[in-house]
């Protein structure tokens, strides 16, 4: 697990991004707010584990803003962390599910291809129009990079656990052609709020700043 400080000043808030599968923190670094410090937790090829709390002890309010894959890591990380608000991008506390998220049968047959085929076109499907302005940042990773971190996901994610974030919102992109919006609808319930968005939500900082 990645850990970078995109931003570290006096501030008094923090937003605690915490990034999907193939990502890094370039894919938030464009987002500035003010009076807000930003933390990005990313790349989960060697596992993950629960965040050290005295990183944060500045901070009277945290927000979370977990994207993808990152809501359930989301769920492991930070359970020794008191959290503001939570808020859950295009992804479920239980990703490789059959009704909750991805089809299990569907990662792991993405996973084959990945790794015969490369990325470039699951990272376009993820990045929508984003994708040109987001390539040098994502493209970097090799294709064994991603496809060991989405092979360790994909395992973890399908042990027994229960989720303990009390999440305050649920961004569902009805554009996402990652995640089935219908799935996350399902799950999410009224805590879900349908966009026009494609499976990345972070490109329009003010929009962003709304929700906080």
């Amino acid at each position: 697990m990645q850990q970078y400080w995109v931003k570290k000043s006096d501030n008094k808030n923090l937003i605690l991004f915490v990034l999907g599968w193939a990502s890094d923190y370039g894919c938030i670094e464009h987002i500035d707010i003010n009076g807000f410090d930003t933390y990005a937790v990313y790349d989960y090829t060697d596992g993950f584990d629960s965040l050290d709390k005295s990183l944060f002890e500045q901070y009277n309010n945290i927000t979370l803003m977990a994207w993808s894959f990152g809501v359930y890591v989301s769920e492991q990380i930070t359970k020794d962390l008191t959290i503001s608000k939570s808020l859950a991008f295009n992804g479920t506390p239980y990703p490789v599910h059959i009704t909750k998220g991805l089809e299990p049968k569907r990662v792991s047959i993405t996973i084959r291809g990945l790794a015969k085929n490369g990325c470039t076109e699951f990272l376009k499907r993820t990045y929508g129009g984003a994708y040109q302005k987001m390539q040098d940042i994502v493209e970097p990773r090799t294709t064994e990079q991603n496809v060991k971190e989405l092979e360790l996901l994909y395992t973890e994610a399908q042990k027994e656990y229960t989720p303990h974030i009390n999440w305050d919102l649920a961004i569902i992109g009805s554009e996402d052609l990652i995640f089935s919006p219908k799935n996350m609808t399902t799950y999410w319930g009224l805590k879900g709020q349908v966009v026009p968005l494609p499976h990345y939500p972070f490109e329009d900082p003010q929009y962003i700043e709304t929700l906080l």
